[in-house]
């Protein structure tokens, strides 16, 4: 009898900004209506425009922690400053590991290693690092926020990156249910409305941008090279260049 008992299990998503969440709400919601429990942490907190909208930002996530019924003591903030994640690895690995050790996750969900924003990418990096420090034998995933890994429909319409073709990547076609939610609870981020209201639209016409659900399980990288990309997207738009990224993990192997 006992043996019919579903496994109640613990899922830990690591990702970078208060948003970024949403990119993979769906597999959030879905672990929770499996009865699992599931934890978030966010690694970054943008103090660019001030500490009112910092805290708006915050706020926002939170309402969507209520709107999943995720409960306080299970959901951290480490707020280390939006663009500029990479040069706190150290401080970073740290807390993710504690947490980790704390949680004892049996799956762990991180950003996919893909050159779209360097929190991103620092987040991945970190979380990949106190995993193998001190859980190596858990289960990861990566997602996507920037591409499909090449898949059939790429994840945003614009399919800024390009991936190589790749195994093992599981794709999900929303229920129409789940893709209502997970237009939703983009509405929630109200402080982003200006990109997303973009992205939101397109959504709705085509069920492409937010309707797939990607994930596949860690691979091994090399973080002394650029993602497997043609361009990293961030140089484009952020003051920073992979070269401050590699510059941060090299100084983070050395210690």
């Amino acid at each position: 009898m006992n043996s019919c008992i579903k496994k109640v299990k613990k899922v830990l998503f690591v990702v970078a900004h208060q948003d970024d969440e949403v990119f993979i709400v769906s597999r959030i919601a879905k672990h929770l209506r499996e009865g699992d429990q599931a934890f978030v942490l966010w690694t970054a907190a943008s103090y660019q425009k001030g500490a009112e909208f910092k805290e708006i930002r915050i706020q926002e996530s939170k309402t969507l922690m209520k709107k999943l019924e995720i409960s306080e003591d299970k959901f951290y903030f480490l707020m280390y400053p939006d663009g500029g994640t990479h040069h706190f690895i150290h401080k970073i690995v740290a807390e993710l590991g504690q947490k980790i050790q704390e949680i004892w996750p049996d799956i762990v969900y991180i950003p996919a290693y893909e050159g779209g924003h360097i929190d991103h990418d620092t987040a991945h990096y970190c979380a990949v690092q106190a995993i193998r420090q001190f859980n190596p034998d858990v289960e990861v995933y990566e997602f996507p926020e920037y591409s499909g890994y090449a898949t059939p429909m790429g994840l945003l319409p614009l399919r800024m990156r390009c991936y190589p073709k790749t195994l093992n990547t599981l794709c999900r076609k929303l229920s129409k249910d789940e893709y209502g939610f997970v237009l939703d609870c983009w509405k929630i981020f109200e402080s982003q409305y200006f990109p997303l209201k973009l992205y939101i639209d397109l959504s709705v016409a085509n069920y492409r941008t937010f309707g797939i659900e990607y994930i596949r399980p860690l691979v091994h990288y090399n973080y002394l090279e650029i993602p497997p990309t043609q361009k990293v997207a961030y140089e484009r738009y952020l003051d920073v260049k992979f070269s401050d990224f590699r510059q941060a993990v090299e100084h983070y192997a050395d210690q």
